[in-house]
């Protein structure tokens, strides 16, 4: 990472009344918390822009799971579903993401069988 990029980076201020070395804890701190923040948004936005495209019914029996680099992991209920989204409709899902996301940051959609019990989504 460049001087300049440090310098612009929120996360990576340092107070200005600072003067000397810095606490390089304190700036990774800030560091990490900043891009956490901002993969929890990412990851709530592709989440929510899924449920949209989905609708309600069909929202109950497939719901995202893990986004990561990419990849949204949807678990589906049933094997009949589980066939119709990863067979026929993967496509569709993907381009109707992207038009919801206004870009094309879902690069993949995986499904897989899974259940509802524990999940916050």
């Amino acid at each position: 990472m460049s001087e300049q990029q440090i310098r612009t980076n929120p996360a990576l201020e340092v107070r200005s009344e600072r003067r000397g070395p810095v606490d390089l804890n304190e700036l990774v701190g800030n560091f990490a918390r900043e891009h956490r923040l901002q993969r929890n948004d990412d990851r709530e936005r592709v989440f929510s822009a899924w449920r949209r495209v989905v609708g309600p019914e069909l929202g109950k029996q497939a719901w995202p799971a893990r986004w990561r680099s990419g990849e949204l992991l949807v678990e589906v209920a049933s094997a009949a579903h589980y066939h119709e989204l990863s067979a026929f409709r993967s496509q569709e899902l993907l381009h109707s993401l992207a038009q919801a996301l206004g870009d094309d940051r879902v690069k993949k959609l995986v499904f897989k069988p899974g259940t509802r019990s524990g999940r916050k989504n």
